[in-house]
């Protein structure tokens, strides 16, 4: 293989690695906001349950003091508003998990492109090669056979 080649070679294959590195890159960063989702999720399950608990247990004061119910009511509110500021946050998240996505498959594209023809130009140079090696073959094998004839 000569020395341009194989430079080229070189460059093309740190070219493909550094493309592959980008793609890991935006794995992990999904994989993050996926867990910061499912965090997300799990938060709005529980501010759901205090929410469900706080509505029985104004039901069970009715002949308490007023001023508890009152507590209970605004407890349920703040967290109703906490909930739905939450849910709110969640869409966000989700529309930057998207963005995310399509990140990651660019990235994805771009590296499968590159390995592709690194892979056609590491086929192409062996090619070559082969050719150059059965080019000699047959230079020795017609050498060979010119000494027997005389």
């Amino acid at each position: 293989m000569n020395k341009v080649a194989e430079r080229k070679l070189r460059g093309l294959s740190m070219a493909t690695e550094l493309r592959e590195r980008e793609k890991d890159e935006r794995q992990a960063e999904l994989a993050v906001k996926q867990a910061t989702e499912a965090r997300y999720r799990a938060n709005l399950e529980r501010l759901e349950a205090l929410s469900e608990s706080a509505g029985a247990s104004a039901r069970q004061g009715v002949g308490q003091l007023s001023v508890l119910s009152q507590n209970r009511g605004d407890y349920k509110q703040a967290v109703l508003q906490m909930a739905a500021e939450h849910r709110l946050e969640l869409q966000l998240h989700q529309a930057d998990m998207r963005l995310a996505q399509t990140a990651l498959m660019q990235a994805m594209h771009r590296h499968e492109a590159l390995e592709q023809t690194l892979e056609r130009r590491r086929a192409g140079l062996q090619r070559e090669e082969n050719v150059r090696e059965q080019k000699q073959q047959d230079e020795l094998a017609t050498q060979a056979w010119l000494r027997g004839v005389r």
